[in-house]
């Protein structure tokens, strides 16, 4: 879910989008190493698949963002400032080292702003990994974080055309309010909101039932790329 979003509120005056996964079931390669069908490998979810970042994680953060949003990806300082406050959750799902490293990559990441009035700021997943319901299992834990935080509401911008991720966020909950022209560089913003107070839990266990199932798309620049 490439599901960039910002606004006035966020590091840079902007939001961030997922992107979309290619052909189902096939991945571009990017870098080194083949990939090629693995949607028929779901990701099976558990609370302890992911990681709660902390300062520590920036450099490692920045570097995944830069390799999937390119231009748009924020840099390490600001990694470093989010990663600080205490109104926000950032969660992980750590990749095994790369050889002659110690620390964890970076599989995917989700960052969510808590509050009244909540913002999902960040989504992205590694282009070989996407379409095993990764998204989904990181966009329901934040939403179980938000209603435990007292959240009433959940917002999200996306790009206009990204249909994929729009089904996405509709599936667990999320509506669209209105468009914004000309929010992005190469599209308009469909703002999206979820309303935890009439969302069932009913509907989120069953969205927690479903993350092994393939994503419809993975990338969200807050919506970032997922």
């Amino acid at each position: 879910m490439n599901s960039e979003i910002r606004d006035s509120t966020h590091p840079q005056g902007t939001v961030r989008e997922p992107i979309l996964a290619d052909t189902p079931g096939v991945y571009q390669q990017r870098g080194g190493g083949a990939h090629t069908n693995e949607a028929d490998q779901p990701f099976l979810a558990a609370d302890s698949s992911f990681l709660v970042a902390d300062p520590s994680w920036a450099s490692r953060l920045a570097d995944f963002d830069r390799r999937i949003f390119k231009k748009d990806a924020w840099p390490r300082s600001i990694w470093e400032h989010e990663l600080l406050m205490e109104d926000r959750s950032y969660l992980v799902l750590p990749a095994e080292p790369e050889p002659l490293r110690s620390l964890p990559g970076v599989y995917a990441v989700a960052g969510m702003r808590f509050a009244q009035d909540c913002e999902l700021l960040t989504l992205a997943v590694d282009p070989h990994m996407r379409r095993r319901g990764i998204a989904r299992a990181l966009v329901c834990q934040l939403i179980a974080q938000a209603r435990q935080c007292g959240g009433e509401r959940v917002f999200l911008e996306v790009r206009a055309h990204a249909y994929q991720v729009q089904a996405l966020y509709a599936s667990l909950g999320f509506a669209p309010l209105y468009v914004r022209r000309r929010y992005y560089s190469d599209d308009d913003a469909l703002v999206m909101k979820c309303d935890l107070c009439t969302l069932e839990q009913s509907n989120l266990e069953q969205s927690n039932l479903d993350v092994g199932k393939p994503d419809v798309g993975t990338l969200s620049k807050a919506a970032h790329e997922m």
